[in-house]
Protein backbone atom coordinates (compact mmCIF):
# COMPACT_ATOMS: atom_id res chain seq x y z
CA UNK A 1 0.00 0.00 0.00
CA UNK A 2 1.08 3.68 -0.72
CA UNK A 3 -0.43 6.68 -0.51
CA UNK A 4 -1.71 8.60 -2.99
CA UNK A 5 -0.20 9.91 -5.69
CA UNK A 6 -1.94 12.94 -6.25
CA UNK A 7 -0.81 14.05 -2.63
CA UNK A 8 2.19 15.90 -4.27
CA UNK A 9 0.08 18.31 -5.92
CA UNK A 10 -1.39 19.30 -2.77
CA UNK A 11 1.07 22.62 -2.61
CA UNK A 12 -0.87 24.58 -0.21
CA UNK A 13 -1.45 22.11 2.73
CA UNK A 14 -0.21 22.91 6.01
CA UNK A 15 -1.17 20.26 8.02
CA UNK A 16 -1.32 16.51 7.09
CA UNK A 17 -2.09 13.92 9.81
CA UNK A 18 -1.14 10.10 8.66
CA UNK A 19 -2.24 8.07 11.78
CA UNK A 20 -3.75 4.79 11.06
CA UNK A 21 -7.09 4.76 12.34
CA UNK A 22 -7.63 1.45 14.72
CA UNK A 23 -10.92 0.50 16.55
CA UNK A 24 -8.54 -0.90 19.61
CA UNK A 25 -4.69 -0.29 19.32
CA UNK A 26 -2.49 1.13 16.74
CA UNK A 27 -2.33 -1.36 14.19
CA UNK A 28 -0.11 -3.12 11.38
CA UNK A 29 -0.02 -1.16 7.79
CA UNK A 30 1.23 -1.97 4.35
CA UNK A 31 2.61 1.06 4.55
CA UNK A 32 6.37 0.70 4.47
CA UNK A 33 7.91 3.95 3.56
CA UNK A 34 6.75 7.38 3.10
CA UNK A 35 6.88 8.53 -0.44
CA UNK A 36 9.52 10.38 -1.32
CA UNK A 37 6.91 13.43 -3.07
CA UNK A 38 6.09 14.19 0.33
CA UNK A 39 8.89 16.69 0.11
CA UNK A 40 6.90 18.44 -2.27
CA UNK A 41 4.49 19.36 0.07
CA UNK A 42 6.39 23.04 0.51
CA UNK A 43 3.60 24.83 2.73
CA UNK A 44 3.36 22.02 5.30
CA UNK A 45 3.74 23.11 9.03
CA UNK A 46 2.23 19.99 10.59
CA UNK A 47 3.41 16.80 9.85
CA UNK A 48 2.25 13.65 12.53
CA UNK A 49 2.69 9.91 11.17
CA UNK A 50 1.49 7.95 13.69
CA UNK A 51 0.68 3.98 14.17
CA UNK A 52 1.81 2.34 10.64
CA UNK A 53 3.99 -0.05 12.82
CA UNK A 54 5.55 -1.33 9.39
CA UNK A 55 6.60 1.81 8.12
CA UNK A 56 10.89 1.66 7.99
CA UNK A 57 11.40 4.57 5.49
CA UNK A 58 11.19 8.56 6.16
CA UNK A 59 12.38 9.75 2.55
CA UNK A 60 15.21 12.33 2.67
CA UNK A 61 12.95 14.38 0.87
CA UNK A 62 11.31 15.44 3.87
CA UNK A 63 14.31 17.96 4.55
CA UNK A 64 12.78 19.96 2.24
CA UNK A 65 9.88 20.88 4.51
CA UNK A 66 11.40 24.25 5.15
CA UNK A 67 7.94 25.52 6.57
CA UNK A 68 7.56 22.56 8.56
CA UNK A 69 7.01 23.59 12.45
CA UNK A 70 5.26 20.93 14.12
CA UNK A 71 7.03 16.71 13.44
CA UNK A 72 5.37 13.84 15.39
CA UNK A 73 6.36 10.57 15.12
CA UNK A 74 4.33 8.10 17.09
CA UNK A 75 3.94 4.61 17.36
CA UNK A 76 6.04 3.08 14.37
CA UNK A 77 7.58 0.41 15.90
CA UNK A 78 9.61 -0.95 12.51
CA UNK A 79 11.15 3.09 12.09
CA UNK A 80 15.52 2.79 13.04
CA UNK A 81 16.67 5.57 11.44
CA UNK A 82 15.88 9.23 10.13
CA UNK A 83 17.40 10.90 7.30
CA UNK A 84 20.14 13.29 7.56
CA UNK A 85 18.59 15.47 5.68
CA UNK A 86 16.56 16.65 8.70
CA UNK A 87 18.82 19.03 9.62
CA UNK A 88 17.19 21.25 7.23
CA UNK A 89 14.38 21.58 9.04
CA UNK A 90 15.25 25.12 10.36
CA UNK A 91 11.42 25.98 11.61
CA UNK A 92 11.10 23.16 13.25
CA UNK A 93 9.75 23.94 16.69
CA UNK A 94 8.28 20.72 18.24
CA UNK A 95 9.41 17.18 17.92
CA UNK A 96 7.71 14.51 19.61
CA UNK A 97 8.96 10.60 19.27
CA UNK A 98 6.39 8.73 20.85
CA UNK A 99 6.18 4.82 21.15
CA UNK A 100 9.45 4.22 18.23
CA UNK A 101 11.02 1.41 20.08
CA UNK A 102 13.85 0.59 17.44
CA UNK A 103 14.69 4.27 16.42
CA UNK A 104 18.33 5.17 16.78
CA UNK A 105 20.71 8.19 18.03
CA UNK A 106 19.98 11.20 15.58
CA UNK A 107 23.20 12.53 14.93
CA UNK A 108 24.55 15.61 16.73
CA UNK A 109 25.13 17.78 13.30
CA UNK A 110 21.20 16.92 12.93
CA UNK A 111 20.92 18.16 16.52
CA UNK A 112 22.74 21.22 16.53
CA UNK A 113 20.77 22.59 13.15
CA UNK A 114 17.84 22.91 15.23
CA UNK A 115 18.31 26.35 17.25
CA UNK A 116 14.75 26.92 17.29
CA UNK A 117 13.77 23.83 18.91
CA UNK A 118 11.03 24.70 21.44
CA UNK A 119 9.21 21.26 22.37
CA UNK A 120 10.47 17.62 22.49
CA UNK A 121 9.16 14.84 23.27
CA UNK A 122 10.30 11.54 24.00
CA UNK A 123 8.54 8.86 25.65
CA UNK A 124 8.02 5.16 25.26
CA UNK A 125 11.65 5.21 23.25
CA UNK A 126 15.05 4.83 23.45
CA UNK A 127 16.46 8.84 23.73
CA UNK A 128 17.02 9.10 20.38
CA UNK A 129 18.41 12.79 21.34
CA UNK A 130 21.24 12.21 23.69
CA UNK A 131 22.16 15.65 24.28
CA UNK A 132 20.41 18.59 24.89
CA UNK A 133 23.15 21.21 25.65
CA UNK A 134 23.02 22.78 22.05
CA UNK A 135 18.87 23.14 22.22
CA UNK A 136 19.09 26.48 23.81
CA UNK A 137 15.71 27.55 22.82
CA UNK A 138 13.99 24.32 24.34
CA UNK A 139 11.46 25.11 26.89
CA UNK A 140 9.67 21.97 27.10
CA UNK A 141 11.24 18.50 27.96
CA UNK A 142 8.98 14.86 28.30
CA UNK A 143 10.86 12.07 29.22
CA UNK A 144 9.49 9.25 29.85
CA UNK A 145 9.73 4.71 29.85
CA UNK A 146 13.26 5.85 28.02
CA UNK A 147 14.65 1.97 28.25
CA UNK A 148 16.16 2.14 32.00
CA UNK A 149 15.90 -1.78 31.84
CA UNK A 150 20.19 -1.48 31.32
CA UNK A 151 22.78 0.01 33.34
CA UNK A 152 23.85 1.56 29.70
CA UNK A 153 20.53 3.21 29.23
CA UNK A 154 20.73 4.68 33.00
CA UNK A 155 23.91 6.36 32.30
CA UNK A 156 22.45 7.14 28.83
CA UNK A 157 19.24 8.78 30.67
CA UNK A 158 21.36 10.64 33.47
CA UNK A 159 23.48 12.20 30.91
CA UNK A 160 20.70 13.61 29.23
CA UNK A 161 19.19 14.85 32.08
CA UNK A 162 21.85 16.76 32.79
CA UNK A 163 22.33 17.87 29.57
CA UNK A 164 19.81 20.29 30.63
CA UNK A 165 21.93 22.54 32.65
CA UNK A 166 22.80 24.45 30.14
CA UNK A 167 19.07 25.43 28.50
CA UNK A 168 18.65 28.90 29.56
CA UNK A 169 15.06 28.48 27.71
CA UNK A 170 14.10 25.79 29.99
CA UNK A 171 10.37 26.11 31.89
CA UNK A 172 9.16 22.74 32.01
CA UNK A 173 11.15 19.00 32.56
CA UNK A 174 9.12 16.18 32.81
CA UNK A 175 10.45 12.64 33.49
CA UNK A 176 8.17 10.09 34.00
Amino acid sequence: RQLPTGLSKLKSLKSLNLVLASTRFCGSSDLKKLPDCIGDLASLETLVISCYSNLHHVPASIGKLKALTFLEISHCASLKKLPMTMAKLKALKSLKFIACVKLQELPEKVIASWQGLQTLHMKQSLPVIKDVSKLTALQELALSSLGLYSSSHTAVYKALIASTSSLPALKTLAVI
